[in-house]
């Protein structure tokens, strides 16, 4: 049986409105010790939205981290005070344009367990009425609806790239109304 760490000491280095640094001081179950550094916030959610016509909304955008477009599902950090199923339908909104009838969880993640404190909810959302997109400033979407059949060979193909819409994915395909 793995025996759990103790953490001994545990340090802020940075903090800023999205997120915290921290450096852990540990030792092991065998007594080992050792620093640990993570980023830890308070979290996020991917929605994987269905029209009525049976295509799933993909959004693009400028990911800066990596200097070039991404496909992924709409989503977002989660507001501290806020739920993520209210951050779930805000950024569907935000981002889409389009307002869930319904709205059901597909389950949690740990998004990189060993660098990040970060756990993504899912949800499908079904039953859209479209209305106006509202992005925040330094956001910009194309949006793209895609059949399931699709998104599974964009999926085998690299197209998508997001570990977040990949996972995402794997969870809402069983639910999708054919």
């Amino acid at each position: 049986m793995i025996k759990k760490w103790k953490t001994l000491s545990r340090q802020v280095v940075h903090k800023n409105p999205y997120w915290t640094y921290y450096h852990d001081v540990f030792e092991t179950g065998r007594g080992k010790q050792g620093d640990y550094f993570f980023i830890k916030n308070s979290g996020g959610c991917e929605i994987i939205a269905q029209r009525d016509d049976g295509r799933i909304i993909l959004v693009e955008q400028y990911r800066y981290l990596y200097d070039h477009n991404v496909l992924s599902f709409p989503g977002g950090s989660v507001v501290p005070g806020e739920t993520v199923e209210e951050t779930a339908s805000k950024e569907l909104l935000e981002e889409t344009g389009y307002k869930a009838g319904s709205i059901t969880c597909l389950g949690e993640r740990y998004i990189s367990p060993g660098l990040f404190h970060y756990i993504d909810t899912f949800f499908l959302a079904q039953d859209l009425v479209l209305e106006k997109p509202d992005p925040e400033d330094t956001e910009e979407f194309v949006l793209h609806f895609k059949t399931p059949e699709e998104i599974d060979q964009m999926m085998a193909k690299g197209e998508i790239l997001s570990g977040n819409a990949t996972c995402g994915w794997t969870l809402a395909r069983p639910h999708l109304i054919k």
